[in-house]
């Protein structure tokens, strides 16, 4: 059985891969942002349906702050090239 693995190349597991980094050593802090980002833009949406109805936002409000704010530190991580390719996908 190990002869028969050694003989396959080596694939990432893309299954919880939500954009594939240029550079491998990159994926896990691109899966964060991405991550991150979507979870702030899912948590925008939604307080934006609550100003829409009249409501008190205060709460949404610090959530979608603290969202951006854990997307900023993950982007920082980054490198330029992969910021872009993550920004032009999901903004």
């Amino acid at each position: 059985m190990l002869a028969n693995n050694k003989n396959k190349k080596h694939t990432m597991n893309t299954q919880n891969t939500l954009l594939v980094a240029l550079k491998t050593k990159n994926q896990t802090k691109v899966n964060k942002c991405v991550r991150a980002l979507i979870s702030y833009n899912k948590s925008n949406d939604e307080r934006d349906a609550l100003y829409n109805e009249d409501k008190n936002t205060n709460a949404m409000d610090r959530k979608c702050e603290n969202l951006f704010d854990k997307y900023l530190t993950y982007a920082d991580e980054l490198p330029k090239y992969e910021l872009k390719r993550i920004e032009a996908l999901y903004y």
